[in-house]
């Protein structure tokens, strides 16, 4: 448990200040509660044996008043006080409680911000080797276990514990052989519990999480191949997957939430059970009823102020147990997230000099899961104003060189040299200077103007760049066919667009933000080839301002390139001018 309590702490890093800072006020609130359950028995006292109040020790302060001349002032008086003990615990406890609300909901989402950031800058390789369903069930779903099923649970264990310990004292001082018989009952009750449920609970968080990454996976994958689905009848399939992994998730939340909600009523007959054992006490005793009344009351009042409080600590602890998986989850990526964190400020000082040149030496790469290597003693050189083409069958390694030199993958041998100068880990200082153009266009569901910028403000936009991009990129006519122009909506991934609008756009893209250096992955692959000859028009003109690496399967794209690669298996094989390697 102790190092579970610690992997909680770790995950909430500099918040773990402010946890501390709210025990004051959950001590404050438990002494209003002991206050307000110690008056009980002196006011019951008052009421039922009123030719015994003057020897009460708390009528006895009363009475130094002057203006207290009858029992039926004390009375009032008292009243008063009591009511008033309990509206100031009434207001305390809603204090603390929003206290509490608001600390794990700002967890939450500052978890989910820097759950979000760590994803976005993670080595490209570690990237795909996830599926994107478990980072979406981390940032959406166990963020929100963490701050509500796990964080939350352990503050009101704590908070509550407070209340539960200082008013069991309070009834040790009241009657000690009545609150031994207390303490004896509820002991057992909660040995029991804590043995039966704790592996469930953890085996149910485990299957919960593990049921809601599938039912994010079936959606995904069940909405991306919509086309593809229906044509080929297998709707069924993915709705079997979706309806399989959700039906887990609900019976393993059904035996975790009925598990949840056994403390109440066991603990409510404990307490029953108690009241009885401490009346047939005192009757076997012969103690005398009258006697058991005022420590009865006490007793009653704390039980019903125990009963929530013992309630919220048992619910507590089984939902922790329960958000053992979560947190063990988390614990992982927030670990190395910190490492990072640690770790980046050198990479954050980038300074931004001209690009000269990248030279690649020998560079090898294997992926993980791979036998034979994708890139075999690749060298190349591109230089400030080079536009070169690199051309080569599907699986030739053409892609995986462009995600060696955008930094995405770490070869595992050779030397990258930027401006001269080698570079180990970090190619920041080149990929700011590029614009990227894949094969398969990205594409946001708002307007296409923020497409072209992704930029959420309309004062960053600079209309004069964004309308030059349009006219390179052919997007006019198209344009003027939209309903509200550059301010329409495109749609999910831009369902609504042909593949030649989607590259046009991206085209677009990479001419608004002006970099130095383009690449173009089989960019102009779903343009018909009036309009690939329009737009290599355009990108021509920039030849010799603007560094450019093309891949390409026509021939066409690249025959104005200064140099052509030609790949087979990840090797250079051919390599000189469009002439000299295409022959044509």
């Amino acid at each position: 448990m102790l190092k579970y309590v610690k992997k909680v702490l770790y995950i909430l890093g500099a918040d773990k200040a402010k946890a501390f800072f709210l025990i004051p006020f959950f001590l404050l609130s438990s002494l209003v509660e002991i206050i307000g359950i110690g008056l009980i028995v002196p006011y019951v006292s008052l009421i039922i044996n009123p030719e015994k109040y003057s020897s009460n020790y708390v009528t006895l302060v009363v009475e130094n008043f002057d203006f207290l001349t009858t029992h039926q002032d004390v009375i009032v008086i008292f009243s008063l006080i009591l009511l008033m003990v309990f509206f100031f615990k009434t207001l305390s406890m809603i204090a603390m409680n929003k206290m509490i609300f608001k600390f794990c909901i700002n967890v939450g989402v500052k978890l989910r911000i820097r759950l979000m950031s760590y994803y976005q800058s993670l080595p490209y390789g570690e990237y795909i080797s996830r599926n994107s369903s478990e980072y979406i069930n981390n940032i959406q779903a166990l963020t929100v276990s963490y701050s509500q099923d796990v964080l939350q649970s352990m503050l009101r264990i704590l908070s509550e514990g407070i209340v539960v310990i200082l008013i069991l004292t309070a009834l040790a001082f009241i009657d000690l052989q009545s609150f031994l018989l207390l303490i004896i009952l509820m002991g057992v009750a909660v040995f029991l519990y804590d043995r039966l449920t704790k592996n469930p609970m953890y085996k149910y968080g485990e299957l919960t999480n593990k049921y809601s990454r599938k039912t994010i996976q079936g959606v995904n994958e069940s909405m991306s191949g919509f086309k593809e689905i229906r044509i080929l009848n297998k709707e069924k399939y993915f709705y079997n997957m979706v309806v399989n992994s959700t039906t887990k998730h609900a019976l393993a939340s059904i035996s975790s939430f009925t598990i949840k909600a056994i403390p109440r009523y066991f603990i409510e007959f404990i307490l029953i059970l108690f009241i009885v054992s401490l009346v047939f006490y005192f009757i076997f005793l012969d103690k005398g009823l009258d006697s058991l009344i005022p420590i009865l009351s006490a007793f009653s009042v704390a039980a019903l102020r125990l009963l929530p409080s013992i309630n919220q600590i048992s619910s507590g602890f089984t939902s922790f147990r329960f958000g053992g998986n979560t947190v063990d989850s988390l614990y992982k990526d927030v670990k190395k997230l910190v490492q990072r964190e640690d770790g980046s400020v050198a990479m954050k000082e980038i300074k931004n000099k001209h690009f000269s040149s990248l030279k690649l030496k020998d560079i090898s790469f294997t992926y993980p899961d791979r036998n034979n290597p994708a890139l075999k003693k690749v060298s190349l050189e591109l230089k400030s104003g080079d536009s070169i083409g690199i051309i080569g069958t599907s699986g030739s390694g053409k892609t995986t060189l462009i995600d060696v030199m955008l930094g995405l993958l770490k070869p595992q041998k050779g030397d990258i040299l930027l401006n001269g100068n080698a570079v180990h880990n970090d190619l920041f200082e080149f990929t700011s200077k590029v614009a990227y153009i894949p094969q398969q266009a990205f594409i946001i569901d708002d307007s296409l103007k923020r497409n072209i910028t992704l930029s959420q403000k309309d004062n960053e936009i600079n209309e004069q760049i964004l309308e030059e991009s349009i006219v390179l990129s052919r997007l006019s006519s198209f344009i003027k066919d939209l309903p509200e122009g550059v301010n329409t909506v495109l749609g999910e991934g831009g369902v609504r667009l042909s593949g030649g609008q989607k590259q046009r756009i991206s085209l677009a893209r990479a001419f608004y933000h002006q970099r130095d250096i383009l690449i173009m992955d089989e960019s102009t692959s779903s343009l018909d080839n009036e309009t690939e000859k329009e737009v290599m028009k355009e990108i021509e003109r920039f030849k010799g301002k603007v560094t450019m690496i093309i891949i390409a399967h026509r021939m066409s794209t690249i025959q104005h390139c200064d140099y052509i690669y030609r790949f087979d298996h990840g090797e250079i094989v051919q390599h000189g001018t469009f002439s000299e390697v295409v022959g044509l």
